[in-house]
């Protein structure tokens, strides 16, 4: 379901790319996905109602510790008051706010699968191993593997939309599009790939192997950073943390 947004996103992203390098088109995705999810949660959450729960709960909490107030069974008819204003407001941003964040979701998503890491196109050497371990692989179109002297098996990677078909004792197992996005797994399908589809494929519900792993090459941006934060994380992340915070200041949205 969420996998029908990407070839959109991917012709847009690619356009970009011929003005934008990728380090920029990261706080492009950024601003922007921060832009959208601001939008839902201001349209979706009823700002006056919020506006008057916030000023409700700033009086009776101001009420709370007043010094003057030294009656206990009025502090707790206040405190049971500020509980239920505040579940209340919780109530009235919860849906607003988890329906904004659909948006960074469906963005962290396509980078992940598309951007965390890179195929190297025309250049021989990247490993591909199974789990649980096997050498009987056979890979078709031949050309796209060799095998080294222990028999690990490596891949050419083509530039192609042809589908690659991959044997284990002369039974098909796979059969797809293994170049069209750089995602490192193949696995069996799962129930939850009715929302996010592989774009790989997957690999048969009857083989004796559970996963591929191929060790495609992460794309790095910032070296000297730790692995969580070196790709398109940090930038988009900020982009988003910019753009949504800059608007809710400058159009004071509770």
């Amino acid at each position: 379901m969420i996998n029908f947004l990407f070839p959109i996103i991917n012709k847009i992203d690619y356009w970009l790319s011929v003005i934008l390098p990728f380090t920029f088109r990261n706080l492009f995705w950024g601003l922007f996905t921060g832009i959208l999810a601001f939008i839902i949660y201001a349209i979706l959450s009823n700002q006056s109602v919020i506006t008057n729960i916030k000023i409700d709960i700033k009086s009776v909490r101001k009420k709370m510790f007043d010094p003057a107030l030294d009656n206990k069974s009025d502090y707790n008819i206040l405190a049971k008051k500020n509980l239920a204003l505040s579940f209340k407001l919780l109530g009235k941003i919860f849906l607003p706010a988890i329906l904004s964040i659909i948006p960074v979701l469906t963005m962290a998503i396509w980078y992940d699968m598309y951007h965390s890491y890179y195929i190297p196109y025309n250049q021989e050497g990247i490993l591909i191993t199974s789990e649980p371990e096997t050498t009987n692989l056979l890979i078709y179109p031949k050309e796209l593997t060799f095998k080294d002297s222990t028999g690990n098996i490596f891949l050419n990677p083509q530039n192609s939309t042809d589908s690659v078909t991959i044997y284990i004792d002369k039974n098909i197992i796979y059969s797809s599009q293994l170049f069209s996005a750089p995602i490192p797994f193949v696995t069996k399908q799962k129930w939850w790939n009715f929302l996010l589809n592989d774009e790989v494929g997957y690999i048969t519900r009857d083989s004796p192997i559970y996963s591929l792993h191929i060790n495609y090459p992460a794309k790095v941006i910032f070296k000297n950073l730790p692995d969580i934060i070196n790709g398109w994380e940090l930038l988009f992340f900020i982009g988003i943390f910019i753009s949504a915070i800059s608007l809710r200041i400058i159009f004071k949205v509770q």
